[in-house]
């Protein structure tokens, strides 16, 4: 499954001064759904926290790949809305999961994800 909506939080500078962009937020945001692009957002050894447990980015992405829900359905992202919150940002959201063969909605799921970025990549993924 792609990275489930929104996990994106402020970029800290290499002398741990917080510098979040609203370009940043903006192409992380966007690109959140992607996997190619997730893949270069998300840092390979980041901590990915998930209700299953803990793996690190590569690991998470390298799962989200081969998760055989992406079969049968497509996932889409409405409702987006990104803050920041105490260093981190935050993203809430609906996952839409439609079906590929028919295009009717299987089912809808609120997301919420947080995520700490430094130099440009997320480093803690915390999937709500």
């Amino acid at each position: 499954m792609p990275l489930p909506a929104g996990y994106l939080c402020p970029s800290k500078e290499r002398d741990g001064s917080a510098s979040e962009s609203h370009e940043e937020k903006r192409r992380v945001g966007e690109q959140g759904n992607d996997t190619v692009a997730a893949a270069d957002l998300l840092a390979a050894d980041a901590e990915v926290v998930t209700p299953e447990g803990v793996s690190a980015g590569a690991e998470f992405l390298a799962a989200m790949r081969v998760w055989p829900g992406l079969d049968n359905l497509d996932i889409s992202v409405r409702d987006r809305v990104i803050t920041e919150e105490a260093a981190v940002f935050v993203s809430r959201a609906t996952r839409v999961f439609s079906w590929k063969e028919s295009g009717e909605i299987a089912y809808e799921q609120a997301a919420e994800a947080r995520a700490t970025i430094d130099a440009g990549q997320v480093i803690k993924l915390e999937l709500l």
